[in-house]
């Protein structure tokens, strides 16, 4: 399924099994669930980014907004479902309880993700492009930002979530942070802290084989390579290797400010207390926002209030990203 769905064709003809599924009876065994179907969202990424990465692609995809981007892959799990549902009814199976449909919730939660791996994806090839080492198409509306480059040998990697950083670190750094969290463990505490969706790493060329090929398309292998990253470097960096880490959202309320602000101070606080250094910075990048008060985001880091290098804000930027170029004129400038 190309970006410009035709699910007659596209569906009929799938090589990923159809992307969506009715999951009624899988659903009932599970504690608080009662979904009827399913988007598998590494199919229909799969699907609808066969033909190149948006900023990477020769159907100039980078100037659309990742909000069209993530909605039209979205729209084109919806086409399927209800062209299946038409067309292909057995593989819903012969018990099926209702017509087609997605929740609210379930498509929320696969914008998000497809958001999210877009993100990734556009920053590995801007990192190849900044290396010289990127071998495929580069669309003209960003090919202006990745021309002036420094061989800079950058990694742009997701964690995950309650992802241990201990395991992230070399064995020096790693020993010293459980050191640390013995400590807190002795006074009866504990350090808590999420670690944020998007953490560029300085390569040297033993890292840098990890990342040195272009991701040209959205297939579920160079989703899982996305993914998973992190595990071809595990116990191999140093803190002082982090050049900067990000918030990804694709919206944001007010209230959700607060959520940013203590992942941001969790962050640096690491590096301050732990290693005594430096932290690096971090950023907030937000595709829309709702009713949000900036003004909030100014907030002090709390462990800078003492440090001798003065004060500083938890958060070095509130970035509003729209598109591929947006996003890559940020991270250019961001790490230079």
């Amino acid at each position: 399924m190309p970006f410009s769905a035709n699910p007659p064709t596209d569906c009929k003809n799938c090589q990923y099994e159809l992307c969506v599924s009715y999951i009624r009876e899988q659903s009932k065994r599970m504690k608080d669930r009662n979904t009827l179907y399913r988007l598998a969202q590494k199919k229909i990424m799969a699907c609808t980014f066969e033909d190149g990465i948006p900023g990477f692609n020769k159907n100039n995809l980078g100037l659309h907004t990742l909000s069209n981007l993530v909605n039209t892959c979205v729209r084109n799990g919806i086409m399927a479902g209800e062209y299946i549902e038409k067309e292909i009814p057995a593989h819903f199976g012969q018990n099926v309880e209702s017509a087609f449909s997605l929740t609210p919730g379930q498509i929320g939660k696969v914008r998000g993700d497809i958001f999210e791996m877009l993100s990734r994806a556009i920053l590995w090839n801007t990192n190849l492009c900044l290396s010289n080492s990127y071998i495929g198409h580069i669309e003209s509306s960003i090919s202006d930002l990745l021309t002036n480059n420094k061989m800079h040998r950058y990694a742009a990697i997701t964690l995950g979530d309650n992802y241990d950083l201990k395991r992230l670190f070399n064995r020096d750094a790693s020993n010293e942070f459980q050191k640390f969290e013995q400590y807190l463990a002795s006074k009866g505490t504990s350090f808590c802290y999420s670690t944020p969706d998007l953490v560029v790493i300085r390569c040297n060329d033993q890292i840098w084989s990890n990342f040195s090929h272009s991701i040209n398309d959205l297939s579920i292998p160079n989703q899982d390579l996305l993914s998973s990253a992190r595990l071809k470097i595990e116990g191999k960096i140093s803190p002082d290797d982090i050049v900067l880490a990000a918030g990804i959202k694709t919206s944001i309320r007010s209230d959700r400010m607060y959520q940013l602000l203590f992942e941001a101070n969790a962050w640096k606080s690491i590096w301050r207390k732990i290693y005594d250094l430096e932290p690096s910075k971090y950023y907030s990048l937000i595709g829309q926002s709702y009713g949000a008060d900036p003004n909030k985001l100014n907030s002090v880091e709390f462990t800078s209030i003492s440090s001798e290098s003065g004060v500083n804000k938890a958060i070095d930027g509130l970035v509003h990203f729209s598109t591929p170029r947006d996003l890559i004129t940020w991270y250019v400038d961001s790490i230079d």
